[in-house]
């Protein structure tokens, strides 16, 4: 998933933000307040093989929004068009989702390198499946107003865990 921050200064820098070859978890929190516009929502193959899939369509909409106490929603949906228009109601994940909940960073040490994985646990969700599971995606800031969320797993309330390795 690809969002960009509809956030933005209120005063502009005299200078540019002096680069930090290593942000701490506390600047990836600060990082994530804010409401994020989906840019693109795509899956790629696990075994990197094949093209990337758009499961909600190529013109998916969605924000998803971090508060400062730790609070989270997320809302996707694919494109309107006519032929979801007609539908009664939305059945399948790819008809879109919503969910609501707490959010926490971690930090990920390997001897190689570092990263950052935003914690979503799910208190209520449009897809039942999800609530009360907690979904782990890998955190890149590109840029100050552009963040990239990547698939790490889910895990249930017991700790159990699927997803990738």
């Amino acid at each position: 998933m690809s969002c960009s921050s509809s956030t933005s200064s209120s005063s502009p820098s005299t200078a540019p933000p002096t680069p930090k070859m290593y942000p701490t978890q506390h600047d990836i929190e600060q990082a994530l307040v804010g409401s994020w516009s989906l840019i693109e929502y795509f899956s790629d193959p696990y075994d990197g093989k094949g093209p990337s899939l758009h499961p909600m369509g190529p013109d998916a909409r969605g924000i998803l929004t971090y508060h400062p106490d730790g609070c989270m929603s997320v809302h996707l949906m694919p494109a309107t068009n006519k032929q979801r228009q007609t539908r009664q109601s939305r059945t399948t994940l790819n008809d879109g989702f919503m969910y609501t909940g707490e959010y926490w960073v971690e930090l990920h040490e390997r001897e190689t390198h570092r990263s950052f994985v935003v914690c979503h646990r799910a208190e209520m969700a449009s897809w039942l499946q999800l609530e009360g599971k907690v979904q782990r995606r890998q955190v890149t800031l590109p840029s100050r107003n552009r963040l990239v969320l990547s698939f790490v797993g889910f895990e249930d309330l017991d700790g159990r865990w699927s997803g990738r390795s």
